[in-house]
């Protein structure tokens, strides 16, 4: 049977799990499936999108009280074995001589990107973003605090997602993960964003956020960078808990411009961000 782009489908049951009187409720829409968290409460809360990597493997404390409890809030995970790219996404006619003339990390990020578009595997941005926009209609979410945040292939998703909605978004927080390089950030360049990258990463290479933070400094964009000194492909693990810089360690976070929220601990700038008053 056909389902239309507006309605749910729901082929999980509704189940409580150990987080006091927040709920947690699993189904799919349009074939996405995904696990919704409502707080405790009827009131309006923002909503936190939490796109997984590769792996699958999500930060499940942000359904935790612990969490709640400091920041209630709607976390919406959705799970895909494809892509959080566009499958409008396209790459650009660009010879081998040109991709050639980047550096060979650079090299590499933009042969991904372009291996991502060419590949049959399920390209699931625009079903998440319906998703997202249903979810909006259904439930109490605050509509100028919707934040997108991710690890890895998840972390590529919070800048497509900003990049193809950047009216929807309020805030985006990549960890290890980089846009397609080709595309203007002239798009993006409004959204507070705050980056984080191991130096030592060695899947996905820490020269492609230095490269867009470099882009976006000439922009005035509002992007944060926090170069996490000596870490490999573990950033996240260090990022959703940063509470301030570490000079001793090498961790001092940049920002592109004057614009930028200098609040220091990662959860009380992200909740503090809001459409409201974007310029």
């Amino acid at each position: 049977m056909k389902r239309g782009r507006v309605g749910f489908t729901f082929l999980a049951v509704c189940f409580f799990v150990g987080c006091g009187s927040a709920r947690s409720q699993e189904s799919t829409f349009e074939g996405l499936a995904y696990q919704l968290h409502r707080p405790s409460d009827s009131g309006s809360h923002p909503l936190l999108v939490y796109l997984h990597g590769a792996g699958g493997g999500w930060n499940r404390s942000l359904m935790k009280p612990a969490f709640q409890k400091a920041h209630p809030s709607f976390v919406l995970v959705p799970k895909t074995k494809g892509f959080w790219i566009s499958p409008a996404s396209k790459s650009p006619d660009w010879s081998e001589e040109k991709i050639r003339s980047y550096s060979r990390p650079l090299q590499k990020l933009i042969r991904k990107a372009m291996g991502r578009n060419e590949s049959e595997k399920p390209k699931v941005l625009l079903t998440l973003i319906g998703l997202i926009e249903s979810l909006v209609q259904r439930y109490p979410i605050d509509r100028n605090r919707i934040y997108v945040l991710g690890h890895s292939m998840g972390g590529m998703g919070s800048w497509e997602a900003i990049w193809e909605r950047p009216d929807l978004f309020a805030a985006a927080a990549p960890s290890s993960g980089v846009i397609s390089l080709w595309k203007d950030l002239e798009r993006v360049k409004s959204v507070p964003v705050w980056a984080f990258h191991g130096s030592k990463d060695r899947a996905v290479p820490v020269e492609g956020t230095r490269a867009l933070f470099s882009r976006l400094q000439k922009l005035q964009g509002q992007m944060k960078y926090t170069e996490l000194t000596g870490e490999g492909h573990n950033s996240g693990r260090i990022a959703f808990n940063y509470s301030g810089d570490d000079p001793s360690r090498g961790w001092v976070t940049r920002s592109s411009s004057s614009d930028c929220d200098p609040t220091k601990g990662f959860w009380d700038w992200l909740f503090a961000q809001s459409l409201q008053g974007r310029r």
